[in-house]
């Protein structure tokens, strides 16, 4: 009895670790040119929104997020990396224009990968960071 205890607590930290280590988000913004820089917002006060808003705002770049590796980071650590970005360019909200959560082949399988390769679930949004006026 004691041995298994002392091995199921070996293995939740090992596999927690195996999970995080395994699980990525890549970011790609690209502030609009031509726009004043601003002064960096809240992240935790960026909203996000599936549809512009009807309020005037100004459209200030591009956020895309990829997530790979199996699993998938959890959407809530998406939605968080949306925040950061944009108050990174000082938004006040960020309105997601596309999200797709794909099955594909792990690229670690090889090109072309074969029939039996595992597949992954990937996560990819592209997003506008926006400034109201």
């Amino acid at each position: 009895m004691e041995a298994k205890r002392f091995l199921k607590a070996l293995l939740l930290p090992a596999s927690l670790c195996a999970l995080v280590a395994c699980t990525s988000i890549e970011v790609k913004t690209t502030p609009y040119p031509g726009l004043q820089k601003l002064a960096a917002t809240d992240p935790d006060k960026v909203e996000i929104l599936r549809a512009a808003p009807a309020r005037p705002h100004e459209k200030l770049g591009e956020i895309q997020i990829d997530s790979s590796n199996d699993p998938a980071p959890p959407l809530v650590d998406l939605a968080t990396t949306l925040q950061e970005e944009a108050a990174k360019l000082g938004a006040d909200a960020v309105v997601i224009m596309d999200y797709r959560e794909m099955t594909i082949s792990d690229p670690k399988a090889g090109t072309p990968p074969p029939a039996n390769a595992p597949n992954i679930t990937i996560h990819r949004a592209l997003a506008i960071a926006i400034k109201y006026r």
